[in-house]
């Protein structure tokens, strides 16, 4: 008996003992990836004051909560928590294995069921049908009001979000960005919804998602982004185009888009849901559109503030323009509907934008996950920062359920109004 409890006390050491080593090693990797976000951001934040927080009482009060964190997800929380102490967008750490983390399922999600959704009134409104769906479900159309996705309600989707640490990025998209990661799922999954469709009747809907296509990659560490893409005209006067991200591989049709609508009198950009991107896609855009050598952005870093000054291209367009926005535009879609705006050069028609509007890099972090950082501030030529306040459009009109519902699209018809009557 002696012999065996003493080979039983010496395996349980030996286990203690191997433990002990495991989590010594993971605490290891979590002090060396802690220190490596916090001095990369104390050398390369593009505000040396840290927003009127102490950076270093920040990094004492989070990193002994981090390294002892029961759980991985627990550890990234912590972090994420002192980063978001700072009030900014364009600022977390994202783990490998939690690509969601970064939001807007529109651009990074590998398939859907074809629902695009706002928050109106306090409710999920269907505000536009995918082609795709045919003849499935006709009553599930815009207008139809969404009250369970997979069993959860506007109020789990709130109580999800609201949960810490939070970000920066302001609740009407956070959480419509939650629910929208139930309707962009895996292709050949099953997405069950309750809805109440244009007679306010309760239904009930299983949708099997479909693959959206080929996926780019953006920056390392980045999920791919699935770009969409669309182009007509109205009344063979106003040319129209419509894309979700500022992504180098749309690049080429936008300008082609614009190019053959040279010798249309106006042109609508629809960056409704477009979550932003690349910087040389919109300053291309820019080029596009500016109708002499100007300055049209000021960022604010570090170490002094430059000036983007642009010269117009030879084929830059000429006639009126006017830009489309809602709570879900962000980052390159407001840096660039903003710009024209200040510069008087076209008019903005929506809902005020989300105001995520800073100039990001990333860094590969050993431990299996990217940091998103801001390094700069964005400014127009009339002073304004749009960081935390969004474009506020020159005419707001807001997303409107009855006029869904009618099959209109109140804020596009108020856009065509603006311009054909010119």
């Amino acid at each position: 008996m002696i012999g065996i409890a003493t080979t039983a006390l010496r395996a349980t050491v030996l286990l203690l003992l191997c433990a002990c080593s495991v989590a010594g090693d993971d605490r290891a990797k979590r002090e060396q990836a802690f220190d490596r976000v916090w001095q990369h951001l104390d050398e390369n934040f593009y505000d040396e004051g840290f927003r009127g927080r102490d950076w270093r009482a920040l990094a004492a009060a989070y990193r002994p909560r981090a390294l002892e964190a029961p759980s991985d997800e627990a550890f990234y929380a912590e972090l994420n928590g002192m980063l978001f102490e700072l009030g900014v967008s364009h600022i977390a750490v994202i783990p490998d294995d939690r690509p969601e983390w970064i939001g807007a399922p529109s651009a990074f999600a590998n398939g859907e069921v074809g629902l695009d959704i706002r928050l109106i009134e306090g409710q999920f409104v269907v505000v536009d049908r995918d082609v795709r769906l045919g003849e499935r479900e006709p009553e599930l159309r815009p207008g139809a009001i969404l009250r369970e996705l997979n069993g959860l309600s506007v109020d789990d989707f709130l109580a999800e979000v609201r949960k810490p640490p939070v970000s920066a990025v302001p609740e009407p998209m956070a959480v419509t960005e939650r629910a929208a990661r139930e309707l962009y799922a895996d292709p050949g999954s099953s997405v069950r919804i309750i809805y109440l469709g244009p007679d306010d009747s309760e239904r009930e809907a299983s949708l099997l998602a479909f693959e959206r296509g080929s996926a780019i990659t953006l920056l390392e560490g980045i999920p791919p982004v699935y770009a969409d893409f669309e182009s007509r005209v109205f009344e063979e006067k106003v040319g129209y185009v419509r894309f979700n991200s500022f992504h180098p591989a749309l690049l080429d049709r936008i300008v082609d888009a614009i190019e053959r609508f040279d010798d249309l009198p106006a042109l609508i950009f629809d960056l409704r849901g477009n979550v932003g991107g690349d910087f040389n896609v919109r300053r291309t855009l820019a080029e596009r559109l500016i109708r002499k050598r100007t300055v049209v952005w000021r960022y604010r870093g570090r170490r002094g503030t430059d000036e983007v000054v642009l010269d117009p291209h030879a084929d830059a367009y000429d006639g009126s323009v006017v830009f489309l926005v809602d709570e879900l535009s962000a980052s390159s879609a407001e840096e660039l509907s903003g710009a024209m705006q200040a510069l008087g050069r076209a008019r903005v028609v929506g809902n005020r934008t989300a105001g995520l509007v800073l100039v990001a890099d990333t860094l590969r972090l050993d431990i299996g996950a990217t940091l998103i950082f801001p390094v700069a501030e964005t400014s127009f030529v009339n002073g304004y920062v749009p960081e935390g306040k969004g474009i506020v459009p020159d005419e707001q009109v807001p997303w409107d359920r009855a006029s869904l519902l009618d099959g209109r699209d109140r804020q596009l018809e108020f856009a065509l109004e603006l311009l054909l009557d010119e």
